[in-house]
């Protein structure tokens, strides 16, 4: 809100000399309270704080956004997954390694023991795709949650994407959502779910307040058209 009222200030001043100026900035600020609404919708929707969510121009932004806030040194992603992840990462010059999921008789799944080992080869950031995409294969939160506690590796961060998680039967109560860590940040899209993908709309949950104002800073404004916001409230109501 305070960086909102920035670019009010200077959109004001920007226009103080035109003869639209009341109608221009009343146009702005009907444009803000869309994206606010929005927020808002998503909050009631999943019951997550308003201010731990950040709304973004699909999935895919809000990848590059919170690379740029993390800024991870070293990232293991699991694999195989979504090819942007890696795009963002070189984007911040992080070191990539990749953890392939195993692959079993009738699925591929995350081999927890095995991961154990390789995170004590101390990285930043550990990416999962969860559900993951391609492979469909799902992490258990009772499971991850072990890892999570670990003292080994409490300077491990964790980006979870959920752009899958609507498609699992109860996916919000299995959420890794329900932590509430400051170690986590998750994002999900509008796209898969509700057939969307030429509006581009996205958002992330952080509970890391720290984080979340560096992403506000750091994000690039007006990236949401209000037509996506708009059809992105309706959906969820």
């Amino acid at each position: 809100n305070d960086r909102l009222l920035e670019e009010l200030k200077f959109f004001d001043l920007d226009l103080s000399h035109h003869p639209k100026k009341t109608e221009l900035l009343e146009l702005a600020k009907q444009r803000a309270q869309t994206i606010i609404e929005l927020k808002k919708s998503i909050s009631k929707k999943i019951t997550v704080p308003v201010e731990s969510i950040c709304v973004g121009n699909g999935a895919t932004e809000l990848i590059f956004l919170w690379m740029k806030v993390l800024k991870p040194k070293k990232t293991l992603i699991i694999s195989p997954t979504f090819a942007e992840y890696e795009r963002a990462l070189k984007e911040v010059n992080s070191e990539v390694y990749y953890f392939e999921l195993t692959e079993g008789n009738d699925e591929f799944y995350l081999d927890f023991e095995k991961l154990r080992e390789e995170l004590k080869k101390s990285y930043n950031l550990v990416i999962l795709c969860n559900p993951n995409n391609p492979t469909g294969s799902f992490v258990n939160r009772e499971n991850f949650k072990e890892l999570l506690n670990d003292v080994n590796f409490s300077s491990t961060n964790f980006f979870i994407d959920e752009a899958f998680i609507d498609f699992i039967k109860n996916g919000e109560d299995l959420s890794f959502k329900h932590f509430e860590s400051d170690r986590v940040i998750i994002i999900r899209a509008f796209t898969k779910f509700f057939g969307i993908p030429g509006l581009r709309l996205g958002y992330s949950i952080c509970y890391n307040k720290k984080w979340v104002s560096t992403a506000n800073n750091l994000k690039e404004p007006w990236t949401i058209n209000t037509f996506a916001a708009s059809c992105g409230e309706f959906l969820l109501n």
